[in-house]
């Protein structure tokens, strides 16, 4: 595979967006095959993180409208690394923000890392499990942010089903942790 002529084409305040041309050295070439990047992403291509916060057994999930998808969906919270920001500060901010729980480095613990979309994205997110305690102070305001709330295994596993928790971030950490645990 060839990956050729990457030009960017669009950005915002978030995103790079660039068409490049894709050929497969055997007679196949898509002339701009898409690629949305982070415009904050390191050299190894990590890009965010997101954080399963665990208290009592019981994972924390933040309510958020989604408008890609059209709707509210329940997710572990996760964000974008700030500049010259390590994974495990941006563990604890994102945290903080989004749920008002106030943890520290030592709470936080690796899970596994994720492409959210290899097929478009160019990013990689860092997943990781924080144990701590209910949330102690106000949640920054986040658009589409709608609510947060501490759900038990059976009624986690209800909200997948149901269709209710689709994100690829909060099924992999969900995953992982039940498996670190000895539950499926």
């Amino acid at each position: 595979m060839k990956v050729s002529n990457k030009r960017l084409f669009a950005q915002n305040e978030v995103f790079n967006f660039f068409f490049c041309a894709v050929d497969d050295l055997k007679g196949s070439i898509v002339p701009d095959y898409l690629i949305v990047q982070p415009r904050n992403i390191r050299e190894d291509l990590v890009s965010g993180v997101g954080i399963l916060p665990v208290v009592d057994g019981r994972l924390g999930l933040v309510k958020i409208f989604r408008p890609a998808l059209q709707g509210s969906f329940w997710e572990i919270p996760h964000g974008f690394l700030d500049e010259n920001e390590n994974e495990i500060d941006a563990c604890v901010r994102e945290l903080h923000e989004e749920t008002g729980i106030e943890t520290t480095s030592g709470d936080i613990e690796f899970l596994a890392t994720v492409a959210p979309d290899s097929g478009v994205l160019g990013g990689l997110v860092k997943l990781y499990l924080a144990r701590g305690s209910l949330p102690s102070s106000k949640v920054q305001h986040e658009i589409g942010l709608e609510d947060f709330s501490f759900f038990t295994k059976k009624e986690t596993e209800e909200l997948i089903n149901s269709g209710r928790l689709v994100d690829s971030f909060s099924l992999v950490a969900i995953y992982k942790y039940f498996m670190a645990v000895g539950e499926s």
